[in-house]
């Protein structure tokens, strides 16, 4: 082909049945949920890169009433602005969005992806950082208008797409609702995405991220009333709820939500309906999210209402993408072996109507113990401590095992194609195996956010976007 000096150099390479007739082929990299950096007006910004003199006193040590005001995305729509700039970028890099997501979780993904060479095409790195506050529809709006420029910039007809994460559902529903930009995809890899949702958000909603760490119980609340009220405006974040598709895969395709009443201890039932239905729920058996209005546990008026709004739209959302994929273009990438992955949810809930039992004084200075009791079904009477009887977590059970990377379980994240399942090995034939395993401690770390840079999730990366582009992996 002939070219002048006023045009890029193309080349032709084809792929099925498709001809590429341009020489440049954008790599647009989507970060997850909390990964992109964004100014927040009158406020502290969303930065993960600044230092703890502002993240602290701005975000990890602050009231809860005000993170919640800061994670409520614009009632019109509009997005918060990204933070561009970034330490250690050239001039390039941080036109190409680099500097729009956080540094620690992808800068090493972005600069592996920037070495790889495919043949004589050009593939620009870019990242696309996004209000992750907003739901997934409307960034994902945004992320088809982002690429729009970006192929407008580099004169190109095609372009590769990357997600992690929350990002699966952002470009899933930029591709799906964008017919013109979903033409132009060669391939979409998703990495680590909870498709179907991840169950540690529930234990969230009821014992907070106590069980997370210092800086993410102070973040996000150590208790199931300061998280539930710090996330309810976030219509973004509660879109990882679990959705109705999603099953415990030990023992197989097994119900998620179980529970024992402490009048029937040891009788372990299910839920096994719509779960936005039994997120709602008011009753106590089982147990929906929120609080009875006036109960302990209960948040105020406010919170509540924006979360049960939040909760309709995340299942308008899920109703409308399900488990769409772009046929013939899409992969995913998964981690598992990783500790402390929350695969279900279990309760243990106490009485539905405990009474007062004894008051057993203790000291001149000290308050009574005060007791209750309840009757199971067999008769028995148990005294109760306050704690036992309205406990804050309704007695949530924490089950935790190594089927996931830590926090999406690898039966979310396997939810496009979930007969797949493969690890990586040379030779492998990209048209024909889509869903790709690797495994933490064997060729790095396969944690959550530390699986892009997993070495065999780079092996992936580099060939099936070689594959894509019709080059010999």
């Amino acid at each position: 082909m002939t070219n002048d000096a006023s045009t890029h150099n193309t080349q032709v390479c084809r792929q099925d049945d498709n001809v590429l007739e341009t020489g440049t082929i954008p790599i647009v990299f989507v970060p997850g949920v909390m990964g992109s950096r964004i100014s927040i007006p009158n406020a502290f910004d969303w930065d993960p890169d600044h230092t703890a003199t502002v993240m602290l006193p701005g975000w990890v040590m602050a009231l809860p009433s005000f993170v919640s005001d800061k994670l409520t995305p614009p009632e019109d729509g509009a997005r918060a602005p990204l933070v561009r700039e970034g330490k250690g970028l050239s001039d390039e890099q941080e036109a190409r969005g680099w500097g729009e997501v956080a540094k620690d979780f992808y800068r090493k993904v972005l600069e592996n992806l920037s070495k790889m060479r495919f043949g004589r095409y050009k593939t620009p790195v870019y990242a696309a950082g996004y209000d992750w506050r907003q739901s997934n529809k409307v960034s994902g709006a945004y992320l088809a208008t982002r690429i729009g420029e970006i192929m407008e910039e580099n004169d190109a007809e095609r372009f590769v797409l990357i997600s992690h994460s929350m990002g699966g559902l952002a470009t899933r529903a930029c591709l799906k609702n964008d017919d013109g930009i979903r033409e132009k995809c060669l391939a979409v890899i998703h990495v680590a995405q909870p498709a179907d949702g991840a169950p540690v958000f529930i234990r969230r909603m009821f014992d907070g991220a106590a069980q997370d760490g210092f800086v993410m119980s102070q973040l996000l609340g150590s208790s199931r009333e300061s998280f539930q009220k710090i996330v309810s405006h976030s219509t973004g974040p509660i879109q990882l709820l679990v959705t109705s598709n999603y099953r415990d895969e030990a023992p197989a395709q097994a119900w998620w939500y179980t529970y024992e009443t402490f009048e029937d201890p040891g009788v372990k039932r299910s839920w096994e309906g719509d779960t936005w239905t039994l997120y709602k729920r008011s009753d106590r058996s089982p147990e929906g999210l929120l609080a009875a209005e006036g109960e302990r546990g209960a948040i105020p008026k406010k919170y509540r209402d924006a979360l049960l709004s939040n909760l309709d739209t995340a299942k308008q959302f899920h109703d409308e993408i399900g488990r769409w994929k772009y046929e013939g273009k899409t992969w995913t990438i998964y981690g598992t072996g990783v500790e402390g992955t929350d695969t279900r949810c279990h309760f243990k809930l106490p009485p539905e109507d405990p009474e007062l039992g004894d008051v057993i004084p203790t000291s001149p200075y000290s308050p009574p113990v005060i007791l209750y009791k309840a009757t199971r079904s067999n008769g028995e009477t148990v005294s109760l401590t306050e704690a036992q009887a309205f406990p804050d977590d309704r007695g949530y059970v924490t089950t935790r095992n190594t089927r996931g990377d830590g926090t999406v379980p690898a039966t979310s994240a396997r939810a496009l194609f979930p007969d797949q399942s493969q690890r990586y090995k040379a030779g492998t034939d990209y048209g024909a195996v889509r869903q790709f395993e690797v495994v933490d401690g064997k060729n790095g770390g396969a944690a959550h956010d530390a699986i892009c840079d997993h070495g065999d999730a780079v092996k992936l990366l580099r060939e099936i976007i070689s594959h894509a582009l019709g080059q010999v992996h």
